[in-house]
């Protein structure tokens, strides 16, 4: 019954908020569904855990559509107020700004494209329209995500 009562939960959580699933392994159904941001943080979480054990908020990227429980920031300041990053590709401290944290979001004077948002890479010198997946984290309070209290 708990088990049951705890996948009806886990589904609307899903359901509203995020990611995909396969119904086939779920009574045999051989639809799947289309869900919203957190789908792929609720498979991280434990099958017996009560949605009231679930964080606060969670990290969702609005251009590659991962979500996370643990906060993306690449940027730090340590004791002494010395900015450092961590790397995301290597995944190590660095005193030097990497490429995928040095995007920057950059208002065009262009007559064509006037006002328009455009991004530059401050490491690579690289521009583009599209808004970088470095960029596009924000935090999402869990149980705005699903429209429920927890």
């Amino acid at each position: 019954m708990m088990n049951t009562v705890f996948s009806k939960a886990f589904f609307f959580l899903l359901l509203v908020v995020g990611g995909s699933v396969n119904l086939a392994s779920y009574g045999g159904l051989s639809s799947s569904l289309r869900l919203g941001p957190v789908g792929a943080l609720a498979s991280t979480a434990p099958k017996d855990m009560p949605l009231s054990d679930l964080p606060e908020e969670f990290w969702f990227n609005d251009v590659s559509g991962e979500s996370h429980w643990e906060d993306p920031t690449v940027e730090y300041k340590d004791d002494e107020g010395n900015t450092y990053w961590v790397d995301p590709e290597l995944g190590e401290s660095v005193w030097t700004k990497p490429a995928a944290a040095a995007w920057e979001a950059t208002e065009s004077t262009d007559p064509d494209h006037n006002g328009q948002t455009y991004y530059y890479n401050t490491v690579t010198h690289e521009s583009q329209w599209e808004k970088p997946k470095e960029l596009a984290w924000r935090k999402v309070k869990t149980a705005d995500s699903h429209g429920a209290e927890l």
